[in-house]
């Protein structure tokens, strides 16, 4: 497990326009930063007798967005169902990913993304969760959006008509 830890300077929201679960919240304890890799597919050509290769760049960007947390638990049982209860709360839906910089206030969108992996690790009763999230292009987002849920917390949404949304999608009437 990695010792060194951070604090995120961005929050990351799976689907903005929908539930809108947070999964990485401003100043979280982070064993692995935010990170956002792309890349696009490029063909090369060797033209004949020429001094270097030629390129062409073809699109379908893929974008690979990762992140580390650690949560601090009462006991190794309770650390051990935290991890599984928060890898089954993860998303296994395509949406976008809101990405949110709390010093400027700036908003990127990373498109039709899905969570691709979920790794763990314990020692005793800390655990380190890491995730992976592979979308399509990358663009600005200039929307607000208000974000009431934590990936990992036991909150509820209150959508419209009196449902509550339980992360982990299930709708039930909660009285009041």
């Amino acid at each position: 497990m990695a010792d060194r830890t951070y604090c995120s300077a961005v929050r990351v929201v799976w689907d903005p326009d929908g539930v809108g679960l947070i999964l990485v919240d401003w100043d979280e304890v982070m064993t692995d930063r935010v990170k956002l890799n792309g890349r696009q597919v490029v063909q090369e050509s060797d033209p004949v007798r020429s001094v270097g290769i030629d390129t062409h760049p073809r699109g379908n960007e893929r974008h690979e967005l990762t992140f580390g947390r650690r949560f601090e638990e009462q006991g190794l049982e309770q650390a051990l169902e935290n991890r599984i209860q928060r890898s089954l709360r993860l998303p296994r839906t395509k949406a976008d990913v809101l990405l949110v910089f709390q010093g400027s206030g700036t908003q990127f969108r990373l498109k039709k993304a899905s969570v691709s992996a979920w790794p763990s690790d314990q020692d005793g009763n800390r655990t380190d969760d890491r995730v992976e999230i592979i979308g399509g292009e990358v663009v600005e987002d200039t929307g607000s959006y208000n974000t009431l849920t934590n990936w990992g917390d036991d909150y509820y949404i209150q959508p419209d008509g009196g449902l509550y949304l339980q992360p982990g999608g299930d709708l039930y009437l909660r009285p009041n």
